[in-house]
């Protein structure tokens, strides 16, 4: 079975659950996955994040952050995981330095290790914008974006 059979299944799955669970009464949740108190990554989960290393500054393309899509002397980090899974941790030049750049993609890694190994293996690279903006996904490229302020607020909330 391929990961993208295994993706399918586990998504059919939660659709069934879920359109059994609001059939049979009130909906699962109030409205979003961020506000409804679960804890879906537990410090107590394994854990597959193995090492964090800077790669260096380069020109990368990192949307969400103002009209500009590249963006000059972006941080650049690849976070290795137990099977040998590297993903890209691009954090935005906005951010400085290096060490403020770090802090950020040092608070991702470990939540990244505890991703299910096929959701964390689809992924291609991170992006990590300063600011207090939503997070997002685009499909087709298997990244996703965060931003610093919207990661503080979602860590120190456990979301």
């Amino acid at each position: 079975m391929t990961n993208t059979h295994i993706f399918l299944f586990n998504t059919l799955i939660c659709f069934v659950f879920i359109s059994i669970k609001t059939h049979a009464g009130a909906p699962l949740f109030p409205n979003s996955v961020v506000s409804n108190d679960i804890d879906f990554i537990l410090d107590t989960d394994p854990d597959a994040f193995t090492s964090l290393t800077f790669i260096g500054l380069d020109d990368m393309e990192i949307p969400g952050n103002g009209d500009e899509l590249f963006d000059e002397d972006t941080f650049v980090f690849e976070a290795t995981f137990s099977n040998g899974k590297v993903t890209g941790i691009w954090c935005h030049s906005s951010f400085g330095t290096q060490g403020s750049a770090q802090e950020y993609a040092d608070k991702l890694c470990p939540r990244l290790g505890k991703l299910p190994f096929v959701q964390r293996d689809m992924l291609d690279h991170v992006c990590i914008n300063t600011g207090n903006h939503t997070a997002f996904a685009e499909t087709q490229g298997h990244f996703f974006v965060l931003y610093s302020e919207n990661m503080d607020a979602c860590i120190s909330t456990h979301d």
